[in-house]
Protein backbone atom coordinates (compact mmCIF):
# COMPACT_ATOMS: atom_id res chain seq x y z
CA UNK A 1 0.00 0.00 0.00
CA UNK A 2 2.67 2.27 -1.03
CA UNK A 3 1.80 5.14 -2.70
CA UNK A 4 2.46 5.38 -6.24
CA UNK A 5 5.09 7.35 -7.95
CA UNK A 6 4.45 10.13 -10.35
CA UNK A 7 4.48 9.00 -14.19
CA UNK A 8 7.19 11.95 -14.85
CA UNK A 9 9.68 9.93 -12.42
CA UNK A 10 8.92 6.26 -13.83
CA UNK A 11 9.05 7.96 -17.43
CA UNK A 12 12.73 9.41 -16.57
CA UNK A 13 14.38 6.15 -14.45
CA UNK A 14 12.56 3.87 -17.79
CA UNK A 15 14.07 5.86 -20.08
CA UNK A 16 17.75 6.45 -18.29
CA UNK A 17 17.64 2.39 -17.85
CA UNK A 18 16.58 1.50 -21.83
CA UNK A 19 19.01 4.51 -23.41
CA UNK A 20 16.00 6.44 -24.67
CA UNK A 21 12.42 6.87 -24.89
CA UNK A 22 10.34 3.94 -23.12
CA UNK A 23 8.08 3.76 -26.40
CA UNK A 24 10.93 2.75 -28.78
CA UNK A 25 10.70 -0.48 -26.72
CA UNK A 26 6.94 -0.56 -25.66
CA UNK A 27 3.87 0.41 -27.85
CA UNK A 28 1.70 0.35 -25.13
CA UNK A 29 2.45 1.28 -21.34
CA UNK A 30 0.32 1.60 -18.25
CA UNK A 31 1.87 4.62 -16.02
CA UNK A 32 -0.97 3.66 -13.26
CA UNK A 33 1.34 1.03 -11.28
CA UNK A 34 -0.53 -2.91 -11.24
CA UNK A 35 1.41 -2.84 -7.64
CA UNK A 36 3.27 -0.57 -5.41
CA UNK A 37 6.23 -1.49 -2.98
CA UNK A 38 8.71 0.23 -1.19
CA UNK A 39 11.37 -0.17 -3.39
CA UNK A 40 9.61 -0.55 -6.95
CA UNK A 41 6.67 -0.60 -8.85
CA UNK A 42 4.87 -3.14 -11.28
CA UNK A 43 3.37 -1.29 -14.52
CA UNK A 44 1.87 -3.66 -17.42
CA UNK A 45 3.14 -3.04 -20.81
CA UNK A 46 3.30 -4.11 -24.41
CA UNK A 47 6.52 -5.08 -25.89
CA UNK A 48 6.52 -3.47 -29.03
CA UNK A 49 8.91 -5.64 -31.24
CA UNK A 50 6.93 -9.34 -30.38
CA UNK A 51 3.33 -8.10 -28.93
CA UNK A 52 3.79 -9.55 -25.91
CA UNK A 53 2.22 -8.51 -22.51
CA UNK A 54 4.54 -7.69 -19.66
CA UNK A 55 5.42 -6.89 -16.47
CA UNK A 56 7.68 -3.75 -16.15
CA UNK A 57 9.07 -3.71 -12.23
CA UNK A 58 10.87 -0.27 -11.64
CA UNK A 59 12.75 0.41 -9.18
CA UNK A 60 11.80 3.97 -7.33
CA UNK A 61 14.19 7.02 -8.16
CA UNK A 62 16.36 7.78 -5.61
CA UNK A 63 15.45 4.58 -4.10
CA UNK A 64 19.70 3.50 -3.51
CA UNK A 65 20.32 6.83 -2.18
CA UNK A 66 17.66 6.17 0.91
CA UNK A 67 18.14 2.92 1.46
CA UNK A 68 21.94 2.93 1.55
CA UNK A 69 21.63 6.21 4.00
CA UNK A 70 19.13 4.50 6.82
CA UNK A 71 21.86 1.11 6.60
CA UNK A 72 24.14 4.07 7.09
CA UNK A 73 22.16 5.28 10.48
CA UNK A 74 21.32 1.65 11.45
CA UNK A 75 25.31 0.73 11.32
CA UNK A 76 25.80 3.97 13.84
CA UNK A 77 23.01 2.93 15.69
CA UNK A 78 24.14 -0.78 16.44
CA UNK A 79 27.38 -0.10 17.05
CA UNK A 80 26.67 3.02 19.76
CA UNK A 81 24.24 0.25 21.48
CA UNK A 82 26.45 -2.60 21.02
CA UNK A 83 29.43 -0.47 23.01
CA UNK A 84 26.54 0.60 25.50
CA UNK A 85 25.00 -2.05 26.45
CA UNK A 86 26.60 -5.12 26.97
CA UNK A 87 23.09 -7.32 27.28
CA UNK A 88 22.82 -6.53 23.66
CA UNK A 89 26.19 -7.66 22.93
CA UNK A 90 24.95 -11.54 22.81
CA UNK A 91 22.60 -10.22 19.69
CA UNK A 92 25.96 -9.07 17.92
CA UNK A 93 23.69 -6.51 15.99
CA UNK A 94 26.79 -4.75 14.26
CA UNK A 95 27.10 -7.98 11.97
CA UNK A 96 22.98 -8.30 11.93
CA UNK A 97 23.31 -4.78 10.23
CA UNK A 98 25.72 -5.91 7.72
CA UNK A 99 24.07 -9.22 7.17
CA UNK A 100 20.93 -6.80 6.47
CA UNK A 101 22.94 -4.15 4.06
CA UNK A 102 24.39 -7.01 2.14
CA UNK A 103 20.90 -8.54 1.52
CA UNK A 104 19.43 -5.17 0.36
CA UNK A 105 22.44 -4.15 -1.42
CA UNK A 106 21.49 -7.42 -3.87
CA UNK A 107 17.67 -6.17 -3.65
CA UNK A 108 18.45 -3.11 -5.22
CA UNK A 109 19.66 -5.07 -8.44
CA UNK A 110 17.09 -6.32 -10.68
CA UNK A 111 20.26 -8.38 -12.86
CA UNK A 112 20.38 -10.35 -9.72
CA UNK A 113 17.04 -11.25 -9.37
CA UNK A 114 16.59 -11.32 -13.27
CA UNK A 115 19.64 -14.34 -12.44
CA UNK A 116 17.71 -16.28 -9.69
CA UNK A 117 14.11 -16.23 -11.69
CA UNK A 118 16.01 -18.14 -15.06
CA UNK A 119 17.72 -20.44 -12.39
CA UNK A 120 14.36 -20.73 -10.66
CA UNK A 121 12.14 -21.14 -14.03
CA UNK A 122 14.83 -23.71 -14.82
CA UNK A 123 14.50 -26.04 -11.73
CA UNK A 124 10.34 -25.41 -11.40
CA UNK A 125 10.34 -27.41 -14.93
CA UNK A 126 6.21 -27.97 -15.80
CA UNK A 127 4.85 -28.47 -12.55
CA UNK A 128 2.23 -26.42 -11.19
CA UNK A 129 4.56 -23.22 -9.54
CA UNK A 130 5.09 -20.80 -12.83
CA UNK A 131 7.88 -18.15 -12.95
CA UNK A 132 7.55 -15.47 -15.30
CA UNK A 133 10.13 -15.57 -18.49
CA UNK A 134 12.69 -12.65 -18.01
CA UNK A 135 13.41 -9.94 -21.11
CA UNK A 136 17.41 -9.23 -20.29
CA UNK A 137 17.59 -7.51 -23.44
CA UNK A 138 15.11 -4.54 -21.65
CA UNK A 139 16.17 -5.71 -18.28
CA UNK A 140 18.55 -3.59 -16.28
CA UNK A 141 19.85 -2.76 -12.85
CA UNK A 142 16.78 -0.66 -11.98
CA UNK A 143 14.30 -2.53 -14.35
CA UNK A 144 13.26 -5.66 -14.98
CA UNK A 145 10.66 -7.05 -17.34
CA UNK A 146 9.12 -9.97 -17.09
CA UNK A 147 6.13 -12.46 -18.79
CA UNK A 148 3.17 -10.94 -17.75
CA UNK A 149 0.60 -13.40 -16.13
CA UNK A 150 -2.78 -13.89 -14.15
CA UNK A 151 -2.65 -14.82 -10.87
CA UNK A 152 -4.05 -15.01 -7.43
CA UNK A 153 -2.32 -13.10 -4.58
CA UNK A 154 -1.96 -15.65 -2.21
CA UNK A 155 -3.72 -13.37 0.80
CA UNK A 156 -6.65 -14.24 -1.53
CA UNK A 157 -6.25 -18.06 -0.99
CA UNK A 158 -7.11 -17.55 2.59
CA UNK A 159 -10.54 -17.48 2.43
CA UNK A 160 -10.64 -20.10 -0.07
CA UNK A 161 -10.47 -23.10 2.11
CA UNK A 162 -8.32 -25.89 4.10
CA UNK A 163 -7.69 -28.14 1.22
CA UNK A 164 -7.01 -25.22 -1.37
CA UNK A 165 -4.81 -23.96 0.71
CA UNK A 166 -3.15 -26.95 1.64
CA UNK A 167 -2.23 -27.56 -2.11
CA UNK A 168 -0.56 -24.25 -2.72
CA UNK A 169 1.37 -24.62 0.84
CA UNK A 170 2.25 -27.94 -0.64
CA UNK A 171 3.43 -26.96 -3.87
CA UNK A 172 5.55 -24.07 -2.71
CA UNK A 173 7.30 -26.28 -0.50
CA UNK A 174 8.11 -28.63 -3.25
CA UNK A 175 9.19 -25.99 -5.21
CA UNK A 176 11.41 -24.70 -2.79
CA UNK A 177 12.91 -28.15 -1.48
CA UNK A 178 13.62 -28.86 -5.42
CA UNK A 179 15.11 -25.53 -5.83
CA UNK A 180 17.31 -25.82 -2.64
CA UNK A 181 18.39 -29.35 -4.36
Amino acid sequence: DVPAVSSEEMSSVLDAALGGSLFEVFSEFHFEPAAAASLSQVHLGVLKETGEQVAVKVQRPGIDKKIKSDLDILDILSQFLDQQFEDLRVFELPELVKSVRRTLIKELDFTLELSNMDIARSYAGDGDVKIPRTYKAYSSKRVLVMEYFEGIRFRDILPAGKEKRERVAKQGLHAAVKQIL
